[in-house]
């Protein structure tokens, strides 16, 4: 895996409490989620909810295992920590990218971070998911809230006027990210570089998919 350049390593040592060096830490960069159709939930996160979870993703959230919390018994420990974030628009979507970092030689569970960054070089280990919650549901049909609104009638998945109705996903927070063996975003997973390395390269580029933050009230379909 990948050492840390000098920014990266900056960056890190802004949520370490104990200053790290390049030969202390491992770090990747993730797809993490972004506002295709979400299939499992008949869902989209609108543009708005991805802005404030990539300002959350970037103050730094945990990196978990098959998100254990979960499990009423199971122990959830961080294996490692997110610290840099950029939203990106691919195919018409937007999607949110992080750059996670692990501490070398940390286990718990019978798992370590070594363990996980040699599956990551692999390919072994490549899909993740994110933990999220969401406190504000509109229905892309009507608009009105999917879950209180009671003039909202539309079902999620059956499509009106050959529409599909959906619920927006609009605010709301995310916990963490996890490794997991199949994610249920399509495409979030890990990816090769990382997002510090690439900002001279892709300046061109970050100008065009870049986005000014939007209203609250943002809506996306």
């Amino acid at each position: 895996m990948a050492k840390p350049s000098a920014e990266q390593l900056s960056k890190i040592n802004q949520k370490a409490l104990v200053p790290l060096t390049e030969e202390q830490v491992h770090v990747f960069q993730a797809r993490i989620i972004g506002t295709k159709r979400i299939d499992k939930y008949k869902m989209k996160i609108t543009p708005n909810f991805l802005r404030k979870m990539a300002d959350q993703v970037k103050e730094g959230v945990a990196l978990l295992v098959d998100h254990p919390w979960q499990k009423w018994e199971s122990l959830s420990f961080p294996y490692g920590r997110t610290f840099d974030s950029r939203i990106v628009e691919e195919n018409g979507e937007l999607e949110l990218y992080g750059d996670h970092y692990m501490a070398k030689g940390l286990e718990a569970n019978g798992i370590s971070t070594d363990q996980l960054a040699t599956g990551i070089d692999a390919g072994t280990i490549f899909d993740t998911s994110a933990g999220f919650i969401s406190t504000k549901h509109n229905c892309s049909i009507c608009g009105g809230d999917y879950y209180r609104n009671p003039d909202c009638t539309h079902i999620r998945g059956l499509e009106y006027d050959g529409k599909e109705c959906l619920v927006l996903a609009d605010e709301g927070y995310i916990m963490e990210n996890s490794i997991v063996f199949d994610g249920g975003y399509e495409g979030a997973g890990i990816t090769r570089g990382s997002l510090s390395s690439k900002i001279q390269e892709d300046n061109e580029v970050q100008q065009q998919t870049e986005y000014e933050p939007l209203p609250l009230d943002a809506k996306s379909l």
